[in-house]
């Protein structure tokens, strides 16, 4: 005779044994756990969340546990805010497309400095490891690399590119980066271009795939409203992008080069209640496996697990 087994509680539930029928939801605020858990100090949140808009030249941030947002920085050194990355738990660097710069901020509103300035500059990248900052930028149509030791400091000299100790440069003319990302091993990056496509860089690195660098690893040719945001979801060995035009999330594989944005999965989609959704930038996050969504039309922020949900 076959026993019943009880189902495993699902990820933001947990009861003592781990398994159903009885499971006992995460609080509110720590609403992310584990399949089968068994005590709610599995729970957790998601921490504080902060964004870059290059519409209104602002940094927001989100507290999660307190539900409560907060305005860091409006103006002033903000402007056209492409990408944001932190060099600390309170310091982080912003590139402004209109400027040409990237600029020293910490969370309570105070610019600390001008660390670069670098004509187009569109995304910036911290690499694992190395902590090298990558700039992606127009001007020489690739990814500019600087060590800590030239852009991290509170004082210090305005960084141009001829201070760049690495340069991965495109093979394509017409392929401007817009957004650069890790990809799935520390050794290659991921850039998205103005003519949406997605290429794949190798760094200098020996367990790099050498026979496929500089490899266009997505073909966005004929895309009405062409692709917004990148994120890499490493434990899937794939790699999502969004397309407003038609209200979706795509994920497509890592292992296969040209693609046509046509093959991709779709990840998410507009809700059947008819919800307003307009997903644009995207953040991976691989540690909780969560993906952020930035919806345009609502100007929020939503959590999706890596299944899309």
């Amino acid at each position: 005779m076959d026993q019943c087994v009880a189902p495993p509680c699902d990820v933001g539930s947990y009861s003592e044994t781990g398994l159903g029928p009885s499971c006992t939801q995460c609080p509110a605020t720590l609403a992310k756990s584990p399949i089968g858990s068994t005590s709610q100090s599995d729970c957790f949140g998601f921490g504080n969340i902060y964004a870059a808009s290059a519409t209104t030249d602002r940094v927001a941030g989100f507290n999660y546990q307190e539900q409560h947002f907060d305005l860091v920085k409006e103006g002033g050194s903000l402007a056209g805010p492409k990408s944001m990355v932190f060099i600390d738990a309170t310091t982080y660097l912003v590139c402004n497309y209109i400027t040409d710069n990237v600029v020293m901020e910490d969370v309570n509103g105070t610019t600390i400095r001008v660390v670069a300035e670098i004509g187009g500059a569109s995304g910036l990248l911290l690499v694992p490891g190395s902590r090298q900052l990558g700039v992606a930028n127009f001007d020489h149509s690739s990814v500019l690399f600087f060590d800590e030791v030239q852009y991290g400091g509170r004082s210090g000299d305005v960084l141009t590119a001829a201070d760049a100790v690495g340069e991965v440069v495109s093979t394509a003319s017409d392929a401007l980066p817009y957004e650069v990302v890790m990809g799935v091993t520390t050794s290659e990056i991921y850039v998205r271009t103005n003519d949406n496509d997605v290429w794949r860089f190798c760094l200098e690195s020996a367990d790099c795939r050498p026979a496929q660098r500089n490899a266009k690893m997505l073909n966005g040719y004929s895309m009405l409203y062409g692709l917004y945001g990148l994120a890499v979801l490493k434990s899937l060995s794939v790699y999502l992008v969004s397309d407003p035009g038609e209200f979706k999330i795509l994920s497509c594989s890592t292992s296969v080069t040209n693609n046509h944005w046509l093959n991709c999965d779709v990840f998410a989609s507009r809700p059947d209640n008819g919800a307003s959704w307009d997903p644009w930038g995207l953040l991976a996050d691989d540690t909780i496996e969560v993906v952020y969504v930035a919806d345009r039309s609502l100007s929020t922020v939503h959590a999706l697990a890596y299944d899309g949900t």
